[in-house]
């Protein structure tokens, strides 16, 4: 018994490592997203692809807003807000591991989307 608990472990921890060749793209859970980001020292390379991914699904989203005119919300962002809300994207993966960037990057853009029509800086 005590080996098959083992064995579970090491299953489980490989599982949740994202491998050298693994592609990065919206579809990437974000358990592997927080392996990348927890890393004692993160890999720039694969950093670089989460980020890659999450702004390829921001754009894809302001396109969406765009075809209902609506407005375009992470084309308005400068650099900074840019970066504040991709982090905001691997933050939020904290808390669901087993969902994709895809659906957490709707998520965190819907939150913006909400505040900016409440405070009415989306008409």
């Amino acid at each position: 018994m005590r080996y098959s608990l083992v064995t579970v472990a090491l299953i489980v921890a490989y599982a949740a490592t994202v491998s050298a060749d693994e592609v990065i793209n919206s579809q990437t859970l974000c358990r592997s997203v927080r392996t990348i980001f927890d890393a004692a020292e993160p890999d720039l390379t694969k950093v670089r692809a989460v980020a890659v991914a999450i702004d390829r699904e921001f754009r894809l989203l302001d396109r969406e807003n765009a075809v209902h005119a609506r407005p375009q919300i992470y084309a308005r962002m400068n650099d900074k807000g840019k970066q504040s809300t991709s982090a905001a994207v691997t933050v939020r993966c904290e808390e669901h591991p087993s969902d994709t960037l895809k659906n957490i990057t709707a998520t965190v853009y819907k939150g913006i989307e909400a505040i900016g029509d409440a405070m009415r800086v989306n008409e």
